[in-house]
C-alpha cells in the first residue's frame, strides 16, 4: 500500500540543520512515517518543502519529494504541491497541519484527482471555528471544515477530541491515534532536579505571559523558558523577549537541538504548560519522560493529569496555578511521586510499538 505523508516542514527531521522549523504536528508524523516504513505491507514517501535539497531523494530509506518553498506565494506554492502529489502516485495520502493550503489540496486531490485522504487532527484548537480562527486566523478556520467533510478518514488524539470533533464538525473520526513517545524514560537520581521548565514557540495560544508572571510572583525561584520567536506572531515573540530579559529569574533559550533536549527535562523539577488550548503535546510527553510533574494552567486532555496523578491542572484559574505551584515547590516528595506516575502513564498508554500497530490496522482495514 503505498501511503505518502504531505507533512511540509517534516522535512526537518531528514535533516537537522533545519530543525528549528518543524514542531510537534511534525515530530508526531516522523514517528508514524518511520514506524510504517518498517513495515513490508506499505512503501512510504513523504512531500516536503523546498529548503534546497534534491527534488526526489531517498533519505533514511524513505521516498522525500520537494514541493515549495515556505515563503512562496500561495498559488505558486498550491502547483508545485500538487505536481509533487502527482509525482508520488500514492493510494493515501496524510495530512497533519490545519491550513487554508492544506484544505485547498485536500480538496483538489478528492475531486479531481479522485484520491484517498486521511487527515489527523493536531490540536484542540480544530475543534471549533473560534479556537482556530484564533490558533490559526479566519481563513484557515472557514476553510477546514470542507477538509473536514472531504477527507475519506479522520483521526483524533484523545476521547475529547473524539467527542467535540462529533459535536462541532458533524462528523464521527474514524480511530483515535495517541501521540508517540519515544524519549527515553529517565532513571537518574530526581533529588538533584530544580527549577520549573517552559517549551513551547511564543504564539498567544500558548500563553507566555502567564509564566512570565508566575516568575514575578515567586523571585526566588528559578525559571527555564525554551521559545523561539516564529515568522506567524513575530510581533508577539520579540515583545515577549523583551520582557523574559528584564525578569532576572528566567533563563532564556531561544531554541534547544532535539539531540539535548532530553538533558534540559532531566535537570527540571517541574515542567509547567500554559498553553490556552492544546492536546497531547510532545512538550508534555518529553517532560514525563525526563522525570517532572506537569503543572497546566489550562490543558488537560481527557483528564490524564488529575486522573493518573502525574500533576496538576488549575483549570484557567490562576489562583488555582499559583497554590498548585506552591505545593511542587515546597514538596519534593510529592513532586518524585507524581514523576514516577507519568512514567507509568506514559509507558502504558505512548508506546510507540502499540500506536504503530494501531495505525497499521487502521491503514489496512480500508
Amino acid at each position: 500500500m503505498k501511503i505518502c505523508f504531505v507533512i511540509p516542514r517534516i522535512y526537518a527531521y531528514f535533516d537537522s540543520q533545519h530543525a528549528k522549523f518543524a514542531g510537534g504536528a511534525e515530530r508526531q508524523a516522523y514517528y508514524l512515517v518511520k514506524g510504517l516504513s518498517e513495515k513490508s505491507e506499505f512503501e512510504i514517501s513523504c512531500i516536503v518543502a523546498d529548503f534546497g535539497q534534491k527534488d526526489d531523494v531517498i533519505l533514511q530509506g524513505i521516498r522525500v519529494l520537494k514541493s515549495f518553498e515556505l515563503s512562496e506565494g500561495r498559488f505558486s506554492g498550491f502547483s508545485k504541491l500538487i505536481k509533487a502529489v502527482k509525482k508520488a502516485d500514492a493510494d493515501l495520502y496524510i495530512y497533519r497541519s490545519a491550513d487554508v493550503g492544506t484544505a485547498a489540496s485536500i480538496f483538489f486531490q478528492k475531486v479531481f484527482l479522485r484520491k484517498k485522504i486521511l487527515y489527523m487532527v493536531a490540536s484542540d484548537s480544530e475543534l471549533d471555528f473560534n479556537s482556530l480562527k484564533r490558533m490559526s486566523g479566519f481563513a484557515t478556520a472557514l476553510a477546514m471544515p470542507f477538509a473536514y467533510e472531504t477527507a475519506r478518514y479522520i483521526t483524533v488524539q484523545s476521547k475529547h477530541q473524539y467527542r467535540l470533533f462529533e459535536k462541532n464538525r458533524g462528523r464521527q473520526a474514524n480511530a483515535l491515534i495517541p501521540n508517540i513517545s519515544e524519549i527515553e524514560i529517565t532513571t537518574q537520581n530526581k533529588e538533584s532536579k530544580s527549577g520549573t521548565l517552559w517549551i513551547g514557540r511564543l504564539d498567544p495560544v500558548k500563553q507566555p505571559e502567564v509564566l512570565l508572571d508566575l516568575a514575578k510572583k515567586y523571585p526566588n525561584e528559578h525559571f527555564t523558558m525554551v521559545a523561539p520567536v516564529v515568522k506567524e506572531h513575530q510581533k508577539f515573540g520579540q515583545q515577549i523577549v523583551l520582557s523574559i530579559k528584564s525578569i532576572s529569574n528566567i533563563k532564556y533559550l531561544p531554541y534547544i537541538s532535539p539531540d539535548k533536549i532530553g538533558l534540559i527535562y532531566k535537570q527540571a523539577q517541574i515542567y509547567t504548560i500554559t498553553s490556552y488550548t492544546e492536546g497531547f503535546s510532545n512538550t508534555m510527553a518529553e517532560a514525563i519522560a525526563g522525570g517532572c510533574p506537569v503543572l497546566s494552567y489550562n490543558v488537560n486532555p481527557d483528564n490524564i493529569i488529575t486522573t493518573y496523578n502525574f500533576g496538576f491542572c488549575a483549570n484557567n484559574e490562576i489562583k488555582n496555578f499559583y497554590e498548585s505551584f506552591e505545593t511542587l515547590i515546597n514538596n519534593k516528595k510529592q513532586c518524585l511521586e507524581m514523576a514516577k506516575n507519568g512514567q507509568v502513564y506514559l509507558q502504558k498508554n505512548h508506546n510507540k510499538n502499540l500506536v504503530i500497530e494501531q495505525f497499521s490496522k487502521l491503514l489496512l482495514s480500508q
